[in-house]
């Protein structure tokens, strides 16, 4: 059985839930889960978990994540991005100068709140925002205010209508509402007209491949891009982690590091799971 990461270059014109149903096809399993969704029309890196590894998807989710967008002045879009509808503004006299755009974007940096567009995967009482705006129903007051985080935003290139930009951000942020409320403060308006993720934590879309070049080779340990101090246990220990036996740390003369919930396991040389702390209590997180 295969039990791992693939780091997938996503292509134009697919779902991610698309290209989750090529790897089981291509690799023959049904197992197969990725860290976080890309928009159809978005390009890039995409972390795919197969086999066991699919129980360690939750631990990449939260993962920081960098982005080159191309931003369209002078029109929006009801959707945030090019799969509109799309309409010319008002205002497509306006043009604004680079030195105006960098003096929009300081508002675009750092912990800001974000209203989420309305078509998005977000669920309303079990329902995608989407699906109930595709059916006509007004979902506005559903959508409340989040928290980001925005660590680098940077001018890539500006010729008018189109700005690229370089964006740093925490996970759950929408490039898309980013290029929208941008293009509110300058006046002008603005869509996301192309989007390519370079980066999930220190992942590189350069480790990336497309996915008919995929082989069996390419498929990265489970322990991947984990930053959670190790600890060593013996085999004793780690089956009764296993059975969801907890471990008393003072019982057990058991060391682990100070301010940690969670801790990688490992018998020798090999990767078993996380662990949790709670107090002087280890208890299994997920065990391979």
């Amino acid at each position: 059985m295969l039990n791992g990461f693939l780091l997938v270059d996503k292509p134009s014109g697919i779902t991610s839930f698309g290209v989750i149903a090529i790897i089981r096809k291509k690799f023959g399993m049904k197992k197969v889960g990725h860290t976080g969704t890309l928009d159809p029309l978005a390009t890039g890196l995409m972390v795919v978990g197969i086999g066991k590894a699919t129980k360690f998807l939750e631990f990449h989710t939260i993962h920081d994540k960098e982005y080159e967008a191309e931003i369209t002045l002078g029109k929006i879009s009801e959707t945030y991005d090019a799969e509109g509808p799309i309409t010319t503004t008002n205002s497509i006299n306006i043009k604004p100068t680079i030195k105006e755009i960098e003096s929009a974007l300081n508002e675009f940096r750092g912990e800001i709140e974000q209203i989420p567009p309305k078509y998005c995967a977000l669920k309303v009482n079990g329902e995608k925002l989407c699906n109930l705006v595709r059916r006509g129903k007004q979902v506005n007051a559903n959508i409340k205010k989040r928290k980001i985080t925005i660590y680098k935003n940077v001018i890539i290139s500006y010729k008018y209508p189109v700005l690229k930009l370089r964006i740093s951000c925490s996970s759950g942020t929408y490039i898309r509402s980013i290029a929208h409320d941008l293009g509110q403060t300058l006046s002008s308006g603005a869509y996301l007209s192309n989007l390519r993720r370079t980066k999930i934590d220190k992942l590189d879309i350069k480790k990336a491949k497309e996915i008919e070049f995929l082989t069996e080779k390419d498929i990265l340990p489970m322990n991947l891009s984990l930053d959670f101090p190790i600890i060593e246990l013996n085999y004793g220990h780690i089956e009764r982690l296993k059975f969801g036996q907890r471990i008393s740390l003072t019982k057990e003369g058991i060391k682990v590091p100070i301010n940690n919930k969670y801790l990688q396991i490992y018998l020798g040389t090999e990767f078993q799971g996380i662990a949790e702390i709670k107090g002087e209590i280890l208890k299994a997180k997920k065990m391979v």
